[in-house]
């Protein structure tokens, strides 16, 4: 049962994100291509901040819950998240070297061939 509840509130979280993406973030985005509220002063003075300010707040608040509520089931510390976290960016960063280095490794063999088409080429002529 634990197992569900968990996914429960982490499929809660992520629909409150979207949401926020949604009620806030894209609200404000087409609100700014719409009427461009910042352009004037009384766009900027007529803009609804507290709406938005007060759906963040209220979506905020719902989601600092189920999070709490998923670190209490998964009885884990915000100390150990963030070792998590700190680990997790090693990885990624990890990885971007790696991608890095097979960038390097990929362009390296792309220059070899393209020595051995000139090569190839050259022994054609003579």
């Amino acid at each position: 049962m634990g197992n569900v509840l968990f996914t429960e509130n982490v499929a809660g979280f992520y629909q409150m994100r979207q949401l926020y993406k949604t009620m806030i973030c894209d609200s404000i985005a087409s609100e700014i291509v719409q009427n461009a509220p910042a352009t004037t002063l009384k766009g900027t003075l007529d803009f609804d901040y507290s709406v938005y300010a007060i759906t963040s707040s209220v979506i905020l608040r719902d989601m600092q819950h189920l999070y709490a509520l998923c670190k209490q089931m998964m009885e884990v510390s915000d100390e150990e998240i963030e070792a998590y976290r700190k680990e997790r960016e090693q990885i990624d960063k990890g990885i971007s070297e790696s991608d890095e280095a097979t960038d390097s490794i990929i362009n390296e063999i792309m220059q070899l061939q393209k020595n051995i088409d000139e090569s190839k080429a050259k022994l054609k002529l003579e």
